[in-house]
């Protein structure tokens, strides 16, 4: 079984160098992978034994703007 984060994170870094063609949907539906995978590479490594530190303020971050994608700004018009 391949690992589906090298695909999420091409994604990820397509999508920050055309951050004004991704539309709302899109971010929300990358932030929401971006938690899912965070979840299960903790539950993977928890199995194995290997437990790795991560701050909570990672994935409370994600759930943070999470609910304020629909009054985000346009990046488009944030780099002028």
């Amino acid at each position: 079984m391949t690992s589906a984060i090298p695909d999420f994170l091409s994604e990820l870094y397509q999508s920050a160098n055309a951050v004004s063609q991704v539309s709302t949907f899109e971010r929300r539906r990358l932030i929401e992978r971006a938690a899912r995978m965070i979840a299960e590479q903790r539950i993977q490594l928890a199995a194995t034994g290997n437990v790795v530190s991560m701050p909570s303020s990672v994935v409370a971050g994600l759930d943070t703007i999470h609910p304020q994608i629909d009054d985000m700004p346009d990046p488009e018009n944030c780099m002028s």
